[in-house]
């Protein structure tokens, strides 16, 4: 399913990627919990993603922390750092742009007010399929923050393989669409 659905985002042109892009950032900024929220953790996109930067540049502009994560640890797990600059982040070995954790100054996850949380594939109850890791499971599983997904319309299916650990995300957002999990 990974494959697929990293195919069939590669596939979405570029018209339809800017128009839902577009919808996503408003209904996103929009929300109460965006608005509420002071930090903010949020991926910064690679390749066919939906792009993140203006995510990023809206925070800032509205004085937000934004934080960004980097793998790392054993046992893996997410880390977050503080970013105020694309320039203060590096790409990681496996093609991610990451803050570089020795300059970047390490925020506590209990400290996140909004997380937006990536994934490839979503059903409309705001499970997801992600990148194979379990990294966002297994934070979502410890945190009370809210957590929200933007997702294209390509991405919402009505069927996607579970497993007995997966968290939803509490609120989840279409690229034409916005849907609430409660």
């Amino acid at each position: 399913m990974r494959s697929f659905m990293k195919h069939k985002l590669a596939q979405l042109n570029k018209e339809e990627r800017l128009g839902q892009e577009q919808f996503l950032y408003k209904a996103l900024f929009a929300l109460p919990e965006w608005k509420k929220a002071d930090t903010i953790a949020v991926t910064i996109s690679i390749n066919n993603e939906l792009n993140t930067r203006p995510i990023f540049e809206k925070a800032w502009e509205e004085g937000k922390t934004t934080v960004a994560p980097v793998v790392g640890g054993n046992p893996k797990r997410l880390s977050f750092f503080k970013i105020s600059s694309f320039n203060e982040c590096r790409e990681s070995s496996i093609g991610l742009l990451e803050p570089i954790p020795g300059e970047a100054s390490s925020v506590n996850e209990e400290s996140l007010d909004l997380i937006i949380t990536p994934g490839l594939a979503y059903n409309k109850d705001g499970y997801r399929v992600g990148y194979g890791g379990g990294f966002y499971d297994r934070l979502l599983k410890n945190v009370e923050t809210p957590s929200v997904s933007l997702c294209f319309d390509c991405q919402l299916l009505n069927d996607i393989p579970l497993e007995n650990y997966d968290i939803p995300v509490k609120i989840l957002l279409s690229g034409t669409d916005s849907r609430e999990k409660k």
